[in-house]
């Protein structure tokens, strides 16, 4: 039966200035991430004029990092909350676009690396490190803070945002790397992400 409390209608709504500043924040960090993550194949043969293989290596050190810190944000944030993490997600990415662009310019690579930058390297572990802690938390936040009837829907709606965001950046990072390069590439997905961190310091739990 469809309950015509307005307290109670009001009760369970989805779109809480909560959800929207989650969601907006979730579209340009999302769509920041996927900029990035083009790019780095791109990144390492053009630029570095590296093999497919290291194309390999550094994306799969990305996974590897994003997949460690999982854990201890999962619980963290059940400790302390999903807005620090959630902006903390997004400044290291922050940090992660300026060591991409700075490693264009300062190219001292591994040792035993067969040439690749160190830059790339700690640009790409923080890549995913940001990407974990970011959704992590902001996942999080969404199932904490919806109505419990309507989690499943307000689920549904906040993975509609993450794949509007993941194929606008991925399908834009191609064409701004061929009209601008790849330093503005970065710079704009900076900009995303900064958007994304202040978005999420208006979080509350």
């Amino acid at each position: 039966m469809i309950s015509r409390n307005p307290a109670a209608q009001n009760h369970d709504r989805i779109f809480t200035l909560g959800f929207v500043l989650v969601g907006l924040a979730t579209l340009a960090q999302a769509s920041c991430l996927m900029l990035v993550n083009t790019s780095i194949g791109l990144l390492v043969v053009r630029e570095f004029g590296l093999g497919p293989q290291v194309v390999g290596a550094v994306i799969g050190i990305q996974a590897t990092c994003a997949l460690v810190a999982r854990f201890p944000v999962g619980s963290w944030s059940d400790r302390y909350g999903s807005r620090a993490f959630a902006f903390g997600g997004a400044a290291i990415m922050v940090v992660s676009c300026a060591l991409f662009m700075l490693s264009m310019s300062n190219r001292a690579a591994i040792p035993i690396g067969g040439g690749v930058p160190i830059l790339l390297v700690l640009a790409s572990m923080l890549s995913g490190v940001a990407l974990s802690t970011f959704s992590t938390a902001a996942s999080t936040y969404i199932a904490y803070t919806v109505p419990i009837s309507r989690r499943a829907e307000a689920v549904g709606y906040y993975g509609v945002l993450q794949g509007l965001a993941q194929g606008f950046g991925a399908g834009v990072s191609i064409v701004i790397v061929d009209g601008v390069g790849f330093g503005a590439l970065y710079a704009i997905a900076a900009v995303a992400t900064v958007v994304a961190a202040l978005l999420s310091l208006g979080l509350h739990e």
